[in-house]
């Protein structure tokens, strides 16, 4: 083996760019795809007003009467009265329950997810960045900026295999969720002059020198291990914990979904360099470097002496 091979190695995986995207549904984008095949499962479920829902309600109600032929008008009128003085919000809000729900699928199935806050660790060996882009309300010309951005500071990094100096694109689930996430809504927000054949070769599976997609990056692809998220990655591997920073995707506020994308990138960054035989403190150290509320603040990482400026938003 050539003399001082493994230094090389660990030289180059210092170069590297972790990548994570967070999405929200787009109904707009997903009432376009039900209108030009009305004949297909619409993928946005119709919602009645709940005047119509119960008026429905009422009207089945009567007819189920109706139909037991009772003998006596006083157990018609009975059941009647039953019928129209329920209160039907409660079914109501089953339905609103549902189709909410219906909705939110939206947020993980590229074409119908748009980008909603996209968060970029880029560490040259000698020098670390933090990008952060943010797109609350679903603005067009917003989510084409940050699509643009981001394969711009991918594909500059990225040179092919046989650049040394070429950076490994590192995520979790990319090759099924961000990656096809900026081919899609980048074709649907009209970013041109962009490598989209790159990243689709992005997306081929059991590649890991230009994309390390940490949730196949190991040699147990059937195991139920492959299977766990980040969370539990996290959890049994280093004993992160992981759980202080969950959110709900739906009632969070965007503040509290970048700190969460921000998280999520800095743990991420973690695995990658303990896989890569890389410098990293201990957990505790680790830990204690994470920014313990939303505020913008300048991490170190102990081990390395390297320090995450604030959040850059330049889109």
């Amino acid at each position: 083996m050539e003399e001082g091979f493994m230094d090389k190695v660990i030289e180059r995986a210092g170069q590297y760019v972790i990548f994570n995207a967070e999405t929200g549904p787009d109904v707009a984008t997903a009432k376009i795809a039900d209108a030009a095949d009305p004949k297909k499962g619409k993928f946005v479920p119709e919602l009645i007003s709940f005047e119509n829902f119960k008026k429905d309600k009422i009207k089945i109600g009567t007819e189920n009467v109706m139909k037991k032929n009772y003998s006596k008008q006083e157990t018609i009128d009975k059941h009647m009265e039953g019928v129209l003085t329920r209160d039907y919000k409660a079914d109501y809000d089953l339905l609103l329950d549902d189709y909410n729900k219906k909705i939110q699928m939206l947020a993980v199935n590229p074409p119908f997810a748009f980008v909603k806050v996209i968060t970029m660790i880029v560490n040259t060996g000698k020098e670390r960045e933090v990008f952060q882009f943010e797109n609350e309300n679903n603005t067009p010309d917003i989510e084409w900026g940050i699509i643009k951005k981001a394969v711009e500071i991918l594909h500059s990094k990225n040179q092919g295999i046989g650049d040394f100096n070429s950076h490994a694109i590192v995520t979790f689930n990319g090759k099924r969720f961000d990656i096809p996430l900026l081919i899609e809504r980048g074709q649907i927000r009209g970013v041109t002059n962009t490598p989209y054949s790159w990243l689709e070769r992005l997306t081929n599976r059991g590649d890991r020198e230009g994309h390390h997609d940490m949730i196949e990056h190991r040699s147990y692809q059937n195991t139920p291990v492959n299977k766990l998220s980040l969370t539990r990655n996290l959890a049994i591997r280093f004993g992160i914990d992981f759980a202080k920073v969950q959110i709900d995707y739906v009632t969070c506020t965007m503040k509290e979904l970048m700190f969460y994308s921000l998280d999520q990138v800095l743990k991420l960054e973690y695995w990658y360099r303990f896989h890569h035989g890389l410098s990293i403190p201990s957990v505790k150290e680790f830990l204690d470097s994470l920014p313990k509320n939303t505020e913008e603040k300048k991490v170190e990482l102990p081990d390395d002496g390297i320090e995450l400026p604030s959040v850059q938003r330049d889109v």
